[in-house]
């Protein structure tokens, strides 16, 4: 489809249609100091009507476009490709005091055509993860955690060959290589880091029952997999607290089937037992942890609407309802002492949400995104949150709390639900 752009001036609504043969997405937009209107996007057209070009063709896969049209929408007055061999989207416009234009926005290329006497590249930044000893074949949804130190640790397996675990190390911007964890699994692990750096590994095996595992980067795991027991119709899910105990959340079996209870290890000390949380739900919980020094643990309900509940030690607190049916599983991921959610509802149209942390019910209220994607993960950075997700066409598109969503590329191989960490 074709950028579209309306100009409402004086009750009179003129529009216009920008772009070729291909995909075009308009992604930014701005107004200059004559009323001329200055624009932005993505696009796959290999045929563009340009003009006045800085960059007359398209390098490759989805470039940038940078377009200039008239006060009133009829003319177009300058249009130019921005962009290397991979994938470009302009994500915003701005007109400097004496007429100059700018534009910044997100490249995969390796080629980008920077100017003389540009920034240097930063080692790894190419957000590809298709290197040396990063590729491997999964079953199953993984987990992932990143440590104090920037590494991400993957887990992922089949229930054939349980589960692998690899590591993108912050230096470096490099794969360590995918070793294995051990023991057979339902192939949907959870993975929560500490803030020691140690990563805690849970999942569910063939009966049904969770365990629990460590790794550290520097050391590797730290010893075997230790049977916490119970009887789960759901994965596990996982958060570390700042006291460096793990609170592992699922869903009971029958006839306790949805009961939500929580269990705690504590290094040195070992694993507590279950605890029920005294609610019900109808999927998989969520948890994280937060600066309080609590978790927080999130549940759909039968009705689609939510629950949120704050666990410290052994003690559940109470449950907090929000209204609104969703389709999809919460997602949670704290920063600034909020906990935020992320969730689907029935036309896969996203929606945000955030809770105060503290014992009160911290419910702000659903806010929508204006973005179609399912499945979604939520990760924090520096007090944004991050939502990603696949649309109907299976391609992903990141949502930055402030900015909006952002195309990122074509990836119609992935099967899995996401998993999100910072970076």
């Amino acid at each position: 489809p074709r950028h579209a752009v309306a100009n409402n001036r004086q009750s009179a609504c003129r529009t216009t249609l920008v772009g070729g043969s291909g995909s075009d997405t308009g992604t930014a937009l701005v107004v200059d100091y004559a009323g001329q209107v200055w624009g932005g996007g993505t696009t796959n057209s290999l045929d563009l009507p340009v003009l006045n070009a800085w960059q007359p063709t398209n390098h490759g896969g989805f470039d940038g476009f940078v377009y200039h049209l008239s006060v009133d929408g009829s003319t177009l007055l300058d249009l130019s490709y921005l962009g290397g061999s991979s994938d470009e989207q302009v994500a915003g416009v701005a007109i400097q005091g004496f007429g100059a234009v700018v534009v910044c926005g997100a490249s995969l290329s390796a080629d980008f055509p920077v100017s003389s006497g540009a920034l240097s590249t930063p080692p790894g930044s190419d957000d590809s993860v298709n290197a040396a000893n990063a590729l491997g074949v999964t079953q199953g949804d993984p987990g992932a955690a990143q440590t104090p130190a920037g590494d991400t640790v993957v887990v992922a397996g089949t229930p054939q060959d349980g589960l692998w675990l690899n590591v993108y190390l912050s230096v470096g911007q490099s794969w360590k290589g995918w070793v294995s964890a051990g023991s057979s699994s339902t192939v949907n692990p959870g993975a929560a880091a500490g803030p020691d750096g140690t990563v805690w590994i849970a999942m569910r095996d063939a009966a049904n029952s969770y365990r629990l595992r460590s790794y550290r980067t520097d050391t590797g795991f730290g010893g075997a997999w230790t049977s916490l027991g119970g009887a789960f119709s759901t994965d596990p899910a996982i958060a570390v607290a700042t006291d460096g105990s793990s609170y592992i959340i699922g869903a009971g079996l029958s006839p306790n089937q949805g009961q939500v209870s929580s269990g705690r290890y504590v290094p040195g000390s070992g694993f507590g037992g279950w605890v029920a949380g005294t609610t019900t739900g109808a999927g998989k919980p969520a948890v994280t942890a937060g600066s309080d020094g609590a978790v927080y643990v999130a549940i759909r309900y039968a009705d689609g609407t939510n629950g949120m509940a704050r666990r410290a030690g052994n003690t559940w607190g109470q449950w907090y309802g929000m209204s609104k049916a969703m389709s999809s599983d919460p997602q949670l991921a704290a920063a600034n002492g909020l906990i935020y959610v992320a969730e689907v509802d029935s036309v896969n149209r996203v929606w945000a949400n955030a809770f105060a942390q503290g014992a009160g019910n911290g419910w702000y209220g659903w806010a929508d995104t204006r973005g179609w994607a399912y499945p979604v993960a939520i990760a924090t950075l520096r007090g944004q949150f991050y939502i990603v997700g696949r649309d109907l066409n299976q391609d992903v598109w990141w949502y930055r709390s402030g900015v909006g969503w952002i195309y990122y590329q074509d990836r119609r191989q992935s099967v899995s639900n996401f998993v999100a960490v910072p970076r």
